[in-house]
């Protein structure tokens, strides 16, 4: 059975996560966004014309885990590859703000992996990638299962984007260090067969990388209660969770299966939600926090990223005023919170909500207090 944590309970485990340092090996991409302005149709394609307003870079992939393990006061180590290019310069620097990068190598032989993103009135209309897919070679591939060996970690993250760096060989051997020193791996998979993760603490996929796993449609409780099980038996992981967008998440262990609805108020963007899931979900798990506590401030975490546009973190002080605030019996915020007011207003104001000032006493309500508001 699983012990629900009441909400004031669930704050006090936020506020109590300890600083946890967690080794983040996968694929690093820079998220390159080109934001403007559509104002007419081309004359030479039945195609809208952007006009440039700027332009920005982000961490993508395994860099926007990173990123999301800063926001929430965890101390990430990166291990992976980057091109040497401006691009990898880009991303490089930007990692160094947030974490170790001494695991972070270059490759002369590929790019910089990278998603540019043309975006208007916060709509994306086309994307681009330029990557290179292709496996690493032996050589990096052991100078990089060398670097993880040789560093300490209260927990490991596999962000797969099926981009050459998490060979199922590499996967096996970090897998199976994290086992020896007795601490959570966590895998956002790539893989169709789960079973290359084997031995893990938990994969993450969502719904349509689980039908890829399964090989049925999982459109409905029903299926997931039948199918999820399945799945995780044949895995070899200890546990799995399924996220749902719109829908919540899935998780199913030994202990059994838990269905958690979304914690979204409104959904402007899914980029990026897996990786603050995953993220939220390593600093529970390594800072001893039970399943049940763990996915449901992983699922508050979700609800956060999904109402922001593009990748990008959602911060530990921002995910204690989300839970404070979205239970009706804390809508008053105290001075000593004030602090936290300012996210509060910009979760209501990323919503399209109006926020207003007034004063007075309203100990009563009568005529007057109804005209003024």
């Amino acid at each position: 059975m699983w012990r629900t944590v009441p909400e004031r309970d669930l704050i006090g485990l936020l506020e109590g996560l300890a600083r946890p340092r967690i080794a983040v090996l996968g694929d690093f991409m820079l998220d390159h966004y080109v934001w403007g302005e559509v104002e007419r149709i081309s004359p030479e394609a039945p195609v809208p014309v952007v006009h440039v307003g700027h332009e920005e870079h982000r961490l993508g992939g395994a860099g926007n885990v990173v990123a999301n393990l800063a926001a929430l006061g965890a101390q990430p180590a990166v291990f992976g590859l980057r091109g040497e290019d401006s691009a990898g310069e880009s991303l490089k620097g930007q990692l160094e703000v947030l974490a170790d990068t001494g695991g972070l190598l270059s490759d002369a032989n590929r790019p910089t992996t990278q998603k540019i993103r043309v975006m208007a009135r916060n709509q994306q209309m086309i994307r681009v990638d330029r990557e290179d897919s292709v496996s690493i070679s032996s050589a990096m591939e052991q100078e990089l299962l060398q670097s993880v060996c040789n560093s300490s970690w209260d927990a490991l993250v596999l962000s797969d984007y099926g981009k050459g760096v998490l060979t199922p060989s590499l996967i096996q051997a970090v897998i199976a260090e994290a086992q020896t020193r007795g601490v959570p791996c966590l895998v956002d998979p790539k893989q169709r067969d789960l079973s290359q993760y084997c031995g893990a603490t938990v994969a993450t996929p969502n719904r349509a990388e689980a039908e890829g796993a399964s090989g049925c449609p999982l459109d409905s409780l029903e299926a997931l209660e039948a199918e999820v099980p399945v799945l995780l038996a044949n895995s070899g992981l200890e546990a799995l969770l399924v996220t749902l967008g719109p829908e919540g998440m899935y998780l199913a262990n030994a202990e059994g299966c838990l269905h958690l609805p979304t914690a979204a108020r409104q959904v402007f963007d899914v980029t990026g939600a897996g990786d603050t899931v995953i993220s939220m979900l390593a600093v529970a798990l390594s800072s001893g926090l039970e399943w049940e506590p763990a996915i449901r401030l992983a699922n508050a975490a979700a609800g956060l990223a999904v109402a922001k546009v593009g990748t990008t973190a959602v911060g530990l002080e921002e995910l204690l005023t989300h839970l404070a605030t979205s239970n009706p019996l804390h809508k008053v915020v105290l001075g000593s919170e004030r602090p936290g007011l300012q996210h509060y207003l910009e979760e209501l104001r990323r919503e399209g909500r109006r926020v207003v000032f007034t004063n007075g006493c309203f100990d009563i309500l009568h005529a007057g207090h109804v005209r003024y508001l």
